[in-house]
């Protein structure tokens, strides 16, 4: 039975892929590097290989803690009608080096030296914005660049009015204008599309927002593959959640292994408490990586642990018992699942997200490593075992609850003390962490719950959340 529903999700996960495949197969993709003001920029370029020559330049800049790859969603169905889409990790994004610098003469250079390396007419250019690239792209025509149009998604901050002609697509009014100081004059000349469905990131991804793109760019015929797209890739990401969740029923025996009574209700609430904190250690762990969000997640992924240290008694017995069963067999199969593993996070995030390693960031991965590693045993040593149950799902399901309440907690205290925008953002990190853990959660318990070793876990869940993090958390 297992061997068929391995069978069964492979297959369903390279049908899925090959579909990917035909849609975009008159879709053509480049990657490149740049060397700009004492930083290495990397950038990708979208065309459709069946035209000879593309109507026009569109340039997308994206927001914070984002990447080109989340801006791919836009330039695919772009490159598809005809456009040249070119998109680039801002400075301490994605595969770029450096940090986030805010200073007008380092945005303007960018994008200067950019355009000038790719021999792009700067009239021709349509410039489209999320987020923090929104106000980028707002600087850029203030400082005088020419350009054909002037595309912003949610704004932050919110727009000044800008004498080229605008569309904006976004989730709340709120975020377009301060309705207090907003003079209706000045938006003469603008097209404005609210979705009220899409929130500030979903809309990214949202097929209704790229159409209204489309009919902003060519108003008589498109073509908008992006709600198919979505749809099987979706279904493509979700096939290896369950593939990497249940993985570790194939590297573990059929014995359930004899467990002591665990300590569940004392764990959840130890950890939840503990996270509360994490504010505390968020503003060292912020200094000394330069990457505020892996910070902010590092520090709810140690607290919890260290609550865990606390509810478990005696962990002393506990620890040396388990030291005790080290062996290099548990290592090795640790690194070989970890491999596994990651490789199918990998493909399952990339689409949306730049999870790729970097050379540029090997220290920030190292330090990552310093302070994840420990956070790891303690919790899987001490409160992973507690949480077992008599029953997988009940055993995952615990697991995961008290990851979602210690994040939940965490959040609550950080958006009564640090301001709302940065609070908003957190939440979006909340969510997309607790997406990521979910599957890791499932895998770990499982190996437990199937009498494997914790140190396997240790080693393979320090690696992985130590490649992602460093890979996808902006420095600044």
């Amino acid at each position: 039975m297992r061997l068929i529903l391995l069978l069964v999700l492979v297959s369903l996960y390279l049908a899925l892929t090959l579909a990917i495949i035909n849609l975009d197969s008159n879709i053509t993709s480049q990657e490149g590097y740049l060397a700009s003001n004492g930083s290495i920029l990397r950038y990708k370029i979208w065309y459709n290989k069946d035209l000879a020559s593309p109507r026009t330049v569109v340039f997308l800049f994206h927001g914070f803690g984002g990447s080109s790859e989340m801006m791919s969603w836009i330039a695919v169905e772009l490159a598809r009608n005809g456009f040249l889409a070119v998109a680039y990790d801002t400075r301490g994004h994605g595969k770029s080096s450096g940090k986030l610098s805010y200073n007008t003469s380092v945005i303007t250079g960018d994008y200067k030296a950019l355009i000038e390396a790719l021999n792009l007419t700067q009239a021709n250019i349509t410039l489209v914005g999320h987020s923090m690239g929104g106000a980028a792209v707002q600087l850029l025509v203030q400082e005088g660049f020419p350009v054909k149009n002037l595309i912003v998604v949610a704004s932050q901050p919110r727009l000044n009015p800008s004498p080229v002609r605008s569309l904006l697509v976004l989730a709340k009014l709120d975020e377009i204008f301060n309705p207090s100081s907003l003079n209706l004059s000045s938006l003469i000349g603008w097209r404005i599309v609210i979705l009220p469905c899409e929130d500030h990131l979903s809309v990214l991804y949202s097929p209704r927002a790229i159409q209204a793109i489309l009919d902003y760019l060519t108003p008589y015929e498109n073509v908008n593959m992006s709600g198919l797209r979505l749809a099987v890739t979706l279904a493509r990401s979700f096939t290896l959640l369950v593939l990497l969740s249940i993985l570790p029923l194939y590297l573990t025996g059929s014995s359930i292994a004899p467990r002591p009574k665990g300590e569940t209700r004392k764990v959840v609430l130890a950890a939840t408490l503990a996270a509360s904190l994490a504010p505390l250690t968020y503003i060292l762990f912020a200094k000394v990586t330069s990457a505020p969000i892996a910070a902010y997640i590092l520090s709810v992924l140690l607290l919890q642990a260290l609550g865990s240290l606390v509810a478990v008694k005696p962990y002393r017995e506990i620890i040396i018992t388990t030291v005790r069963s080290l062996e290099l067999q548990y290592v090795s199969k640790g690194l070989l699942m970890g491999l596994v593993i990651y490789l199918i996070l990998y493909e399952t995030l990339q689409p949306f997200m730049n999870v790729s390693p970097s050379i540029s960031r090997v220290w920030l991965f190292l330090s990552m490593l310093v302070i994840i590693t420990p956070t790891v045993f303690l919790f899987e040593m001490l409160g992973r075992p507690q949480l077992i149950g008599a029953s997988l799902l009940g055993s995952i399901a615990k697991s995961f609850i008290t990851r979602s309440l210690g994040f939940l907690a965490a959040w609550l205290v950080v958006s009564a003390i640090m301001p709302a925008g940065f609070a908003g953002y957190l939440l979006i990190v909340t969510f997309m962490s607790l997406i990521l853990l979910l599957p890791i959660e499932s895998a770990a318990t499982v190996w437990v719950y199937k009498g494997g070793s914790p140190w396997v876990n240790v080693v393979w869940i320090s690696l992985v959340l130590g490649l992602i993090l460093s890979a996808v958390t902006p420095l600044v």
